[in-house]
C-alpha cells in the first residue's frame, strides 16, 4: 500500500470510531435564585439555590446524561425531606429526595448547616432541551449543581426492607446461606408501608407442589393505596438448588423480580397473585439504601 493510501486508511479508521464519550462538564445556570458557596474541606463549590419562585433554570445539549447534585438548604433534625422537581421540556418531573439530615463534612455561608449530598441521573435525547429544578413545595429551598456528560457511575446498593403484612414469613435456603421471604396469595397480599420516591424490587418465587410440573406461569399484580396499580405476568421453573425448612412439602420457583417505583409521598403497597391455578408464592423485597431514610 502507498504511503497515502496508509493515511486514508487511518483517517476512515478514527472517523468511524467516532467521537470519544463526553466528559462530565457543568452546567450553568440562566435562571436561579442566587449563588451558594458551599465549603467541603478546603474547597469551596458553587451552587444554585432553587426555590418554587425562582428555579434552577438550563439548556442542556443531548444526547447526553443529564446529573443533578442537590443539598437541602434548610436540613432540621427529624424533619421532612425536601422533594426536588426536575422537569425537561415542562414534561412530567422527576425528582430527587433531599434528606433533612445535615452534611458533616459540608457547611453553608457563615458556617450554618446543610444538607447531605443526593444525586440522580437523566438519559437527555439529541437537541436542545430546557431543564428546570425546584422544590415541590414553597418555603423549601435547595442547593443544585448540573453536569453533562459521562461521571463514574455510582453504585446502586440494595437493602432488605420487610413488609408490614404477610401470610406468613419463612427461610430460603440455598446451600449454606438463607434469607427471609414473604407468603402472599390471592387474598393475602405482602404490603409496605412506604414514602416515596422509591424504587422497589420484589423477587417472587412461586410455588411448586406434586402436580404443577417443572414450569409454571403465574400473574402477579400490585396495589397502590389499594387501587389497582401494576401488573406482571411472570413464568418460572422449579428449583432444585433452594428449599424452604419450614415446609418441605413445597418446592421454591426460581426467582423472578418485578421492579416499583413508589411516587411522592406516603403509600401502602400491596403485592398478591391473580389468576387460577396459582396457589402461593413468596416475596423478597428490596430498596436502594439512601432512598429509604427516614421510612
Amino acid at each position: 500500500m502507498s504511503l497515502r493510501g496508509m493515511w486514508v486508511a487511518v483517517l476512515a479508521v478514527v472517523l468511524c470510531a467516532g467521537p470519544a464519550s463526553a466528559k462530565s462538564t457543568r452546567l450553568k445556570a440562566s435562571s436561579h435564585g442566587g449563588v451558594v458557596k458551599v465549603a467541603v474541606g478546603k474547597k469551596t463549590l458553587t451552587y444554585y439555590q432553587a426555590t418554587v419562585l425562582k428555579p434552577v433554570e438550563a439548556v442542556v445539549v443531548g444526547p447526553t446524561r443529564l446529573r443533578v447534585i442537590a443539598r437541602n438548604m434548610a436540613p432540621e433534625p427529624g424533619g421532612d425531606p425536601v422533594i426536588l422537581k426536575v422537569e425537561i421540556d415542562g414534561g412530567a418531573p422527576k425528582t430527587v429526595t433531599l434528606k433533612a439530615a445535615s452534611s458533616k463534612t459540608a457547611s453553608a455561608p457563615g458556617g450554618k448547616a446543610i444538607g447531605v449530598l443526593a444525586k440522580r441521573s437523566f438519559e437527555i435525547p439529541a437537541g436542545r432541551h430546557r431543564v428546570r429544578v425546584m422544590p415541590s413545595e414553597a418555603g423549601s429551598a435547595a442547593a443544585v449543581r448540573l453536569y453533562r456528560g459521562t461521571a463514574k457511575k455510582a453504585k446502586v446498593e440494595w437493602v432488605p426492607f420487610a413488609p408490614t403484612k404477610f401470610e406468613k414469613a419463612l427461610r430460603l435456603r440455598s446451600g449454606d446461606t438463607e434469607l427471609t421471604c414473604y407468603r402472599f396469595t390471592a387474598t393475602a397480599p405482602v404490603e409496605l408501608s412506604v414514602i416515596g420516591p422509591l424504587r422497589m424490587r420484589v423477587d417472587t418465587r412461586v410455588d411448586f407442589g406434586m402436580t404443577n410440573g417443572t414450569t409454571q406461569s403465574y400473574v402477579v399484580k400490585t396495589l397502590l393505596d389499594g387501587k389497582p396499580w401494576k401488573s406482571f405476568s411472570l413464568k418460572s421453573r422449579a428449583s432444585h438448588t433452594t428449599q424452604y425448612p419450614e415446609m418441605a412439602e413445597v418446592t421454591p420457583g426460581r426467582s423472578v423480580g418485578i421492579a416499583l417505583e413508589v411516587p411522592v409521598g406516603r403509600h401502602r403497597v400491596s403485592v398478591l397473585l391473580n389468576g387460577a391455578g396459582v396457589g402461593a408464592a413468596t416475596a423478597a423485597v428490596r430498596v436502594v439504601k439512601g432512598e429509604v431514610g427516614g421510612r
